[in-house]
């Protein structure tokens, strides 16, 4: 599939929302976390992406501590990569196209860039077909700027 036929799949997070306009006019952000900030609570929510209560706590257990061990993290990639095996991401993508009411989303969830998060592993998941997916983690608006050219 060329580059321009490709369904293409925003993230971020959810600091990028005051700025989200001027990243990419119209775009509809859709959380994908188990809860939203209070600033944020009227934007849309798509659960199925959502890690569960108790991924979400050991990752913040996790988080805290300075130093985190690699079995510690594999557990964690384990187990939101098995809540990803038991969806499909072609019905995924159209849900999410049907709840923003355009194919013009960025899913967004709480941890910066530099934290460990299951929006990583949605990537990921989704970067598996590149052929289909054109998957962007969007840092600022400075990153959506330097590497495409322009706006998105």
């Amino acid at each position: 599939m060329r580059e321009s036929r490709k369904h293409k799949i925003l993230l971020g997070s959810f600091a990028l929302l005051d700025s989200l306009n001027k990243i990419q006019p119209g775009v509809v952000p859709i959380a994908i976390s188990l809860s939203v900030p209070k600033w944020a609570e009227s934007i849309k929510k798509y659960s199925p992406l959502a890690p569960t209560k108790e991924l979400v706590e050991y990752i913040r257990a996790l988080q805290k501590q300075k130093d985190i061990s690699t079995p510690d993290l594999n557990y964690f990639v384990k187990e939101y990569t098995m809540i990803l095996a038991n969806l499909n991401r072609n019905v995924v993508y159209n849900e999410l196209r049907e709840l923003a009411g355009t194919n013009n989303f960025i899913l967004l969830s709480h941890e910066n860039t530099n934290e460990i998060g299951h929006r990583y592993l949605v990537q990921k998941w989704y970067q598996a077909q590149q052929d289909i997916y054109s998957v962007k983690e969007i840092y600022s608006a400075s990153n959506a700027v330097l590497e495409t050219g322009g706006p998105l």
